[in-house]
């Protein structure tokens, strides 16, 4: 019976070590610098480190943004390399808008966008940070500013003002923001439009970079 049960052992183990293999031949998740440049022939830009129970600080006002002191030396690096890397590359190629985008919800989208605006800003650049995820509009839960204007980016749209009036800027700093708003469902109306294409040409015109959540 012990032989018995060691080969069973045995060819449990082999068993799963080929599975485990063939797993990784097919697996198509991204998880390291290496699947991304692989599977997508792609460059990564930075890693940005998980921050344990981000929801639940943010609940009790801990915000994950570079001007608070609190924020850890590895989460300030990762952004240092995110501005280094954008600041390069776009002033290489002539570029000015960098648009931030994720697969699933709360994956951190806003949160790198909003802290990418901070670090460039920080270092002396204009920046425009444009809340345009107007189904789920996340910037304002981040970028918390009490004389914030309420003109929003669907306000901006729908008037088709000028959206230099719109902006708020943050803290004193050379970032400007404007919040989304409430949610719409015609968001893709809204940001196919000529009133869309104006806003951005004009924020082109007046900053350095333009960031787009």
């Amino acid at each position: 019976y012990m032989n018995a049960g060691l080969k069973g052992v045995l060819v449990g183990l082999i068993i799963s070590i080929i599975m485990t293999f063939l797993s990784s031949l097919v697996r198509r998740t991204i998880l390291t610098s290496k699947d991304v440049r692989e599977l997508l022939d792609l460059e990564t830009i930075a890693k940005i480190p998980y921050v344990p129970d981000a929801k639940k600080r943010e609940r009790r006002g801990y915000q994950l943004t570079l001007d608070n002191p609190g924020i850890s030396n590895e989460f300030r690096h990762a952004f240092h390399n995110v501005e280094i890397k954008l600041e390069h590359g776009l002033k290489k190629d002539n570029k000015k808008v960098i648009m931030f985008t994720s697969t699933v919800p709360e994956e951190g989208k806003t949160l790198t966008s909003v802290n990418s605006a901070l670090t460039l800003a920080n270092k002396g650049y204009k920046v425009a940070l444009i809340d345009c995820d107007l189904r789920n509009p996340s910037i304002a839960s981040i970028l918390k500013h009490p004389n914030a204007t309420q003109k929003t980016a669907v306000d901006c749209l729908l008037e088709q003002g000028n959206p230099i009036e719109c902006l708020s800027q943050y803290k004193g700093s050379s970032l400007s923001f404007l919040y989304g708003g409430k949610p719409r469902n015609d968001s893709v109306k809204l940001l196919s439009s000529d009133a869309f294409k104006t806003m951005i040409a004009t924020l082109k015109k007046n900053f350095d970079f333009v960031i787009l959540d």
